[in-house]
């Protein structure tokens, strides 16, 4: 077996977990379950399974799972969020099969997507894969080899941590490719709501009739946390070039977001706290009030 797989947890849906769990077993995949709950949990049925004392985020658990890769001889990792749902179409051994005959490519090749409808092609190079700018971190297929000696920012605790680990992997000269079959289903948020606030609604619809472009919904979380950390963590790394600066038109539509779901005082303290600890660089400091509320 060549490829694993990385499930980060906290707090699951133990059913779904276990489906995907199930999926991965059949298709000849091994799974690594990251637990961040801070409890062991027996209901967890994984190839291996690594408790961790508490929630540290994505970052470290990345960098845990490529450890053990690298040490049990794995090729392939393949990033899986716990709500990751796997369709009929998922075999992660075709795209890697496939990509072997274009040797040229796969020696260059860091990372590996399966899940192409969110990643940001570039160019179709052929019928089975499409040379990709970005890669979300679900559905990604890391080349151990190559990615082990380049960890995961662990201080951005979630968010943003698969955008800059693209932006780092293009500039070393590696190829981020996206396979031509979607195989996992993935969407952002917990729910897709429209936009109520009077503001936020006349300036969306403005924007979808200019830009051609349904502007007027948005990835709803219940924790708006969540969109703090987005933001944080991107004008962090703009600030730092560690993203490409197109990057800061993701800037107002966080604002917006902000704004509709904590309303317009508290929202905008969110902001300027944000643009403080972005400026600042103490995300590991903010992350243990912001990321306790999660």
């Amino acid at each position: 077996m060549d490829i694993a797989s990385c499930i980060v947890t906290y707090n699951p849906d133990y059913e779904l977990l276990e489906s995907t769990l199930h999926k991965l077993k059949t298709s000849g995949c091994v799974s690594i379950v990251i637990d961040n709950t801070g409890t062991h949990n027996k209901n967890i049925d994984s190839d291996i399974l690594i408790y961790n004392y508490k929630n540290f985020g994505l970052g470290k658990a990345y960098n845990q799972c490529l450890e053990i890769a690298k040490k049990d001889g794995y090729e392939w990792l393949l990033l899986l969020d716990q709500d990751s749902r796997l369709n009929d179409q998922f075999n992660p051994h075709e795209p890697v099969q496939k990509l072997a005959k274009y040797q040229d490519f796969y020696i260059k090749t860091a990372i590996l997507s399966i899940n192409k409808d969110i990643s940001t092609k570039i160019l179709k190079l052929n019928d089975d894969f499409y040379l990709t700018k970005y890669v979300v971190g679900s559905g990604s297929m890391l080349e151990v080899n190559k990615c082990y000696s380049d960890p995961f920012l662990e201080n951005l605790f979630l968010y943003s941590i698969d955008i800059e680990y693209s932006v780092r992997m293009r500039k070393k000269g590696y190829f981020l490719l996206s396979y031509s079959k979607q195989m996992i289903d993935y969407t952002m948020g917990q729910e897709i709501r429209m936009f109520k606030r009077r503001f936020n609604t006349l300036t969306f619809k403005i924007l979808s009739k200019l830009l051609h472009k349904d502007l007027t919904r948005y990835p709803y979380y219940k924790n708006t946390n969540r969109y703090y950390l987005m933001l944080r963590n991107d004008l962090y790394l703009l600030l730092r070039r560690k993203v490409d600066i197109s990057y800061v038109r993701y800037i107002p539509l966080l604002i917006a977001y902000i704004n509709e779901t904590d309303g317009f005082l508290n929202g905008n303290i969110k902001v300027l706290k944000a643009v403080l600890h972005s400026i600042k660089g103490d995300l590991d400091k903010d992350n243990l009030e912001t990321t306790s509320a999660l």
